[in-house]
This record gives structure tokens, C-alpha cells and sequence, in this order.
């Protein structure tokens, strides 16, 4: 039987690894998506992230830096970034659900949609 107790990423010798090359993927393709969006060059990206706008973006960087941070000494400074992100998505789920404007699209960067709408 498994003890959950003893369960951690030390336990396998190639989990931190693993988790370590998450984080900097998430933060690649979050810092990447976010430039895109600065220079208003987002129409290049259909063929990748053609549905991530700037905040999931920054939600993807905020995620890869709590995945870096998740097995060190510092492991406290991943709850708080994960807790940020949990606020940020409830925010912004919020805006949907009872259809108010927070101004979390334009917080960043200036929100705009460049694929057009096909019917």
C-alpha cells in the first residue's frame, strides 16, 4: 500500500524535472503570447494559440513560475501565486456569469480581436 503521506515530487528522481520543464513551457508560451499581444501581431499565432488572450497568458507565466517555485524552500511563494490565479480566473469568470465589466480585458493591454467571425 502507498503511504500519501510519503508521496512527493522527491520521490521519483525525474518528477522535478519533469514538473521544472512545465513550468519554463508555461512561461514560454505565456511570455511569447503576451508580446504577440503588445506588438498587435496576434493574427500569426492562429496557428497555435489562436483562443489565448494576454490574461491567459499572464496566468500561464504566473502558473509556470508557481510550478518553479513548488519543490524548494520557497514552496510558499507557489500557494500564493496559485491562490493569485485562482482570484484572477474567479474575476474574471465573474464578469461573464453576471455580465459586469471589471475592466480586467484592458488592464494589460488594449483588447481587441483580430480573427474575423465566420458564420
Amino acid at each position: 500500500m502507498i503511504n500519501p503521506n510519503t508521496l512527493n515530487i522527491q520521490n521519483h528522481k525525474y518528477m522535478k524535472t519533469a514538473v521544472d520543464a512545465m513550468g519554463i513551457l508555461c512561461i514560454l508560451i505565456g511570455l511569447f503570447t503576451m508580446v504577440m499581444w503588445k506588438i498587435h501581431q496576434i493574427e500569426f499565432l492562429y496557428f497555435t494559440v489562436t483562443t489565448m488572450f494576454f490574461n491567459t497568458a499572464l496566468c500561464f507565466v504566473v502558473s509556470g513560475v508557481a510550478l518553479l517555485f513548488l519543490e524548494t524552500r520557497f514552496s510558499f511563494v507557489a500557494r500564493i501565486l496559485g491562490v493569485l490565479v485562482l482570484l484572477f480566473a474567479i474575476a474574471v469568470l465573474s464578469q461573464d456569469i453576471f455580465h459586469i465589466n471589471l475592466g480586467l480585458d484592458e488592464l494589460f493591454t488594449d483588447f481587441y480581436y483580430p480573427i474575423p467571425e465566420t458564420i
